[in-house]
């Protein structure tokens, strides 16, 4: 966009909560995040962070202020320098001259000073503007080249992962999980010796790369992950998208897990139209993407209160049919959602290690069965509701014994469902 500063440009793509995330591992809280803060030895999760606000904030030692904020205070850097940072993490040519600028340079090396012929709607000025657009394609397109090769050449570099597990190695192998050396190149050395999980988008492009603990006793953030790019966005990738589209399209329905091992767990256990949320809560951009593959999203969060939560606000909000940021949704859209309920404290992953594939196969079958009764109960609920209201502003008495019949029906069938649940529902 024309005019615009470096800071403006930065905060076009970059976010608070991927900033922090980048530092300091976040966890869901009701419209925000909270994490250990990093700026005193804090012992509980004293940091907030807000996403519609854009800011941090430690009720702890005081601190807070937006992403550059975040970044000086962390860095030990100025705010000059805390800019450089950020564009470099996110691609951002950080020259110190805005695209306005640079046209006038263009202009006084062709010998026209800003207060000469180049004026509004002249020829040299469309010239200028055709310049500057190509210019920002051009680099947009080295930028999108220079980080495919560089994550296609860290990829090259990865040490095959082994699990115990015959099916669970397949797996990992189809998905080119690995482990990164010790000597990785600058800009992935956050990453060495970790576990890594390769990030591809819908349409197999390889665009990023998780990087997990390989054991809880490390010291260090539990994931380090790369930073956003021209090609990446955590609110706009859904983990093993591209190896679950065709399945999701057969079985018309997408399981959308919270973490890459519980995907690849689904995955290695037959359950293929598996996606994960590579670490953020669920955003307009990830309904954008599934929009094009099917209208039915069953959750299959960590079964714990931050996962019960989060499944919660998502039912909710699709139920009303608005996206995360409370915009309506399309009618390509719309979806129907429902969400499995695991033995507490257990997620995908763990829950195939601690059972075995049968009981695990077993376990999600019954557990998703009961997902979509679920969604059926509620369905019944929704026109039972819509029945009588239509029944209320009925006058014709034949119109009110076919609504009447009806309802007969849609409560026996509402009987049925709640009975085979376990519980009573009153109507």
């Amino acid at each position: 966009m024309r005019g615009d500063s470096l800071k403006e440009r930065i905060l076009r793509v970059a976010t608070i909560e991927e900033v922090v995330a980048a530092y300091v591992p976040l966890q869901r809280s009701g419209a925000g995040y909270v994490g250990l803060c990093p700026f005193h030895a804090d012992k509980h999760p004293s940091l907030h962070v807000h996403p519609g606000k854009q800011f941090f904030k430690c009720f702890a030692c005081g601190e807070g202020g937006d992403l550059f904020a975040f970044v000086q205070k962390i860095e030990g850097c100025s705010f000059t320098e805390a800019m450089g940072k950020l564009a470099k993490r996110y691609s951002i040519d950080s020259r110190e001259w805005t695209v306005d600028n640079y046209a006038g340079k263009k202009k006084r090396t062709d010998g026209k000073g800003t207060d000469g012929k180049g004026t509004a709607g002249s020829p040299d000025k469309t010239a200028n503007e055709n310049s500057d657009d190509q210019l920002s394609v051009v680099n947009s397109q080295l930028s999108i080249r220079t980080i495919g090769a560089a994550n296609r050449l860290f990829a090259s570099l990865l040490q095959p992962y082994v699990p115990e597990d015959e099916a669970l190695r397949e797996t990992y192998r189809l998905f080119g999980v690995g482990i990164a050396p010790p000597e990785v190149p600058a800009d992935y050395r956050k990453m060495r010796s970790r576990l890594i999980f390769p990030i591809r988008d819908e349409k197999g492009g390889l665009v990023a790369f998780a990087a997990r603990r390989r054991t809880d006793g490390e010291e260090g953030a539990k994931y380090v992950n790369s930073p956003a790019s021209p090609v990446y966005s955590k609110s706009r990738v859904l983990y093993a998208l591209d190896r679950a589209g065709e399945a999701i399209r057969e079985r018309r329905f997408v399981f959308v897990t919270e973490g890459y091992k519980d995907a690849l767990a689904m995955h290695a256990a037959g359950f293929t139209n598996t996606v994960a949320l590579c670490g953020v809560a669920f955003t307009a951009g990830h309904l954008r993407l599934l929009a094009g593959y099917t209208q039915r999203i069953v959750l299959l969060l960590d079964a714990d209160r931050a996962g019960e939560a989060s499944m919660e606000k998502i039912v909710a909000m699709l139920s009303r049919g608005t996206d995360p940021e409370g915009e309506r949704l399309k009618p390509a859209c719309l979806f129907e959602v429902s969400r499995m309920q695991l033995p507490y404290g257990e997620d995908p992953d763990s829950l195939l290690h601690g059972s075995g594939f049968v009981s695990f196969r077993r376990q999600i079958t019954a557990s998703l069965h009961l997902a979509l009764l679920e969604t059926y109960e509620h369905r019944l609920l929704r026109q039972i509701a819509k029945t009588v209201s239509d029944l209320s502003l009925c006058l014709s008495c034949e119109d009110r014994i076919s609504l009447l019949s009806l309802l007969a029906k849609q409560k026996s069938r509402l009987s049925r469902v709640t009975m085979r649940l376990g519980r009573n529902v009153v109507v």
